[in-house]
């Protein structure tokens, strides 16, 4: 895993945390090395999943814009949320 990979992972888990109160969840990192970006798989809890999407998949979406500014000058950085 790169420096930008461990980065990307700590703030996806700083920012889940708090919404789940819990740390029932595993961030899986997915680094290629052909310059294709990051990708982020985030798996919560069935029971959990809800608080991570949010109404309308609005949490869902500001995450990944979060990531994706987070990433802008370091390449892409997709986020995928489990199920």
């Amino acid at each position: 895993m790169t420096a930008n990979a461990k980065q990307f992972s700590d703030l996806l888990e700083f920012l889940v945390e708090p919404l789940l109160d819990t740390k029932d969840f595993t961030v899986d990192v997915n680094d290629n090395d052909n310059g294709d970006g990051v990708k982020i798989s985030l798996d919560v809890p069935d029971d959990l999943r809800g608080r991570v999407i949010g109404k309308g998949g609005r949490i869902a979406k500001s995450l990944r814009s979060i990531l994706e500014t987070a990433a802008f000058s370091k390449g892409r950085v997709f986020l995928d949320i489990v199920d």
